[in-house]
């Protein structure tokens, strides 16, 4: 999965006194901040960053945009005139990477009412030529057993990031995460399949105890009507043999992390009352400054 931004890698850099004002669309400035500085060899308070807002990132903005946004601080730096530096999306997709492509290999001992025995799931991660934003070990791992109940003694997960010729893989829309849900709940499907019952019914009697799921998988079952609607879909597809449909679930949980102390100055204008809030946030599409 590549990203598709409405905006793709941007950087405008001006030269300034006697360092650099970056416009650049990232998601870490500090980061930009630091290469840009290392790369031209100057202190990193000679680069002013500036950040107003980004058309979209996915993650594709968090350390790939560094490669624009150096290019043009060299042009800037070395020429001494401004530079800005647009990346097409077809350059993006040749250089910047994309979500890192996952391999499971699992195996499962199940009772014939689904109930899970021993499970094990060694998967593998295309990193590219490297691993620098590597999901394997905490966000893909932290995922892979789901809301279910799956632990130390009843399961084993391993992961390993695998080196292939290809751009560095990146961060793409819930790293890790996506692929560790999408594993699990793909082997629910199987199991399901094998014991011959319902997949709500395999996901139900493995739910963790305690978790929030065991209640409200059944109010959604219930207020979708889903068991009247598989039956009317077994029905039709019995009567139809070109034209099939099918109806399928899946569950999730998502552990959010909150991280670190993020401070933030507001200012109160004395003349007449207006407000200005100085953050560390970046608004990319999810209204930051508005709320």
């Amino acid at each position: 999965q590549y990203h598709f931004t409405m905006e793709p890698q941007t950087t405008v850099a001006i030269p300034f006194e006697d360092g650099l004002q970056v416009w650049s669309a990232t998601q870490w400035m500090d980061h930009t901040q630091c290469v840009i500085a290392k790369m031209l060899k100057i202190s990193t308070n000679a680069v002013q960053l500036k950040v107003r807002r980004l058309g979209g990132a996915y993650g594709a903005k968090i350390s790939r945009g560094n490669q624009v946004a150096c290019a043009a601080s060299l042009v800037a730096y070395k020429l001494n005139r401004p530079a800005r530096f647009v990346q097409s999306i077809e350059s993006m997709m040749n250089s910047n990477g994309k979500r890192w492509g996952c391999r499971s290999d699992y195996e499962f001992h199940i009772k014939s009412n689904g109930k899970i025995v021993g499970f094990t799931n060694t998967y593998y991660e295309d990193a590219g030529c490297n691993s620098n934003e590597n999901p394997t070990d905490d966000l893909t791992l932290l995922t892979s057993r789901n809301c279910y109940e799956l632990n130390d003694s009843n399961s084993k997960v391993f992961g390993q990031a695998v080196i292939t010729d290809a751009p560095s893989s990146a961060w793409c829309r819930a790293p890790g995460s996506v692929e560790g849900i999408a594993m699990i709940e793909n082997i629910l499907e199987h199991m399901a399949f094998e014991a011959n019952i319902d997949p709500a019914d395999a996901r139900l009697i493995n739910l963790k105890p305690g978790n929030k799921m065991v209640e409200l998988l059944p109010r959604f079952l219930q207020s979708t009507e889903y068991r009247q609607r598989r039956t009317e879909i077994a029905t039709f597809n019995a009567n139809n043999r070109w034209v099939k449909r099918g109806l399928g679930l899946a569950i999730m949980e998502f552990p959010v992390n909150l991280v670190g102390q993020f401070a933030a100055t507001v200012a109160i204008y004395h003349a007449d009352g207006t407000v200005v809030i100085t953050h560390g946030g970046i608004e990319m599409g999810q209204g930051m400054n508005t709320k």
